[in-house]
């Protein structure tokens, strides 16, 4: 009976003995257990099983960037095409993923929209100017009228053309008459004027350098006139 007695009080202490060191044992492998009514860690997206940490700070956008700088340089109208597209693209991207520069691709979107729109503007002056040109070399060729084209004295070409200033200002007149025949030409040129409004002016040249025409061909080459007063 006492040997019994004395069994059962030496299991007791080696269990009470045993169950401080697994406490210790499992607080140092699994971490100290919080205490009771402390709320669990936050986790990630559910199934993921992964802890949310601190929110990706993401710097300014680098086509935000690009679309500043390309809208400041124009190159001849492309630059603001891109700065257009890489600002919209910018826009896109801050708005999905985040980050800074929503106002540098606002402002390259801006800039490229007034260099598109300049470059337009540019085209239709071009194109305006041109035409004015044409027209205006024209209506200068048709003051001009040959009226005589032979083979002179000693085989040269004699012309005789009239001028006719058309136009509503007083004029100066630079013409070149081309004469050729067989392959062999010669450009003959002159001034006439000043001419008042509506003048005309009856003008004869003569080759001086080609001296074996004999049915010469004669054209109207050039023509520029110049406004005097």
């Amino acid at each position: 009976m006492a040997r019994a007695l004395w069994s059962a009080t030496r299991s007791s202490s080696s269990n009470a003995r045993i169950v401080p060191e697994q406490r210790a044992l499992s607080a140092k492998t699994f971490g100290a257990v919080p205490p009771f009514g402390t709320p669990p860690p936050a986790w990630g997206p559910q199934g993921s099983g992964m802890p949310v940490g601190p929110p990706v700070k993401r710097g300014t956008n680098g086509l935000a960037v690009a679309a500043l700088v390309l809208g400041i340089f124009w190159v001849c109208g492309l630059g603001s095409l891109l700065a257009v597209i890489f600002g919209f693209v910018a826009l896109g991207q801050i708005k999905r993923l985040g980050g800074g520069g929503k106002g540098l691709a606002i402002a390259g979107i801006v800039l490229g929209i007034i260099g598109l729109l300049a470059t337009v503007a540019v085209g239709v002056v071009a194109v305006v100017a041109a035409d004015e040109v044409v027209t205006n070399q024209a209506g200068e060729l048709d003051d001009v009228e040959i009226v005589r084209c032979s083979a002179g004295d000693g085989g040269r070409a004699e012309v005789t053309i009239d001028v006719t200033n058309d136009s509503s200002r007083r004029s100066t007149y630079f013409i070149t008459i081309r004469v050729s025949e067989a392959g062999t030409s010669e450009s003959l040129g002159t001034t006439v004027g000043p001419l008042d409004a509506d003048g005309t002016d009856r003008i004869r040249l003569r080759s001086e350098v080609t001296s074996d025409f004999d049915d010469p061909r004669c054209e109207v080459e050039f023509v520029e006139r110049v406004a005097t007063d």
